[in-house]
């Protein structure tokens, strides 16, 4: 079904003139293959390497994200954004098909990522951090999370 509709909208594409080159973006769909091969176990490392440093970012406290803000790292910006690019469902699915991620920690990496979504948005500040029960609470939880991922302390300072 995939195939058939990429077939169709690359068709529609070449007809109306408009440049679309999905073998760029997922690989050739021409392969034979009942499924497109969409390439993201080949990047699987690199969102391995994503989930554990926004866990990392997540368990850091307030001085320790201020020691890393500078005109190009608002450490506000980076929490959410990373918080969204680690829990991107293909992306994230990919770490327990390729064996990175234990599948016993799926429901509880959900869990965190929920209680982190649920922060409201007026608390998305560096002064709440310390204050804010759910930031104090995410932090925990993101330790937590680190530890049963076997990512030693080392590797979590700054």
């Amino acid at each position: 079904m995939l195939k058939n509709w990429l077939r169709i909208v690359s068709n529609l594409a070449g007809k109306s003139g408009l440049p679309f080159h999905f073998a760029s973006v997922i690989g050739d769909v021409n392969s034979g293959s009942d499924t497109a091969d969409f390439g993201y176990d080949n990047n699987a490392d690199f969102y391995y390497s994503n989930l554990i440093n926004t866990l990392i970012l997540f368990s850091l406290t307030r001085s320790e994200l201020e020691k890393l803000s500078s005109p190009t790292f608002d450490p506000i910006f980076e929490l959410e954004t990373e918080l969204d690019y680690a829990f991107t469902p293909l992306l994230f699915e990919t770490l327990f098909r390729n064996k990175l991620v234990s599948p016993s920690l799926r429901q509880e990496l959900l869990l965190f990522k929920q209680e982190v979504d649920a922060i409201p948005d007026s608390a998305w500040d560096l002064n709440f951090l310390e204050k804010d029960n759910r930031w104090i609470s995410s932090r925990q939880k993101a330790s937590r999370l680190l530890d049963k991922l076997d990512i030693d302390s080392d590797r979590r300072s700054l």
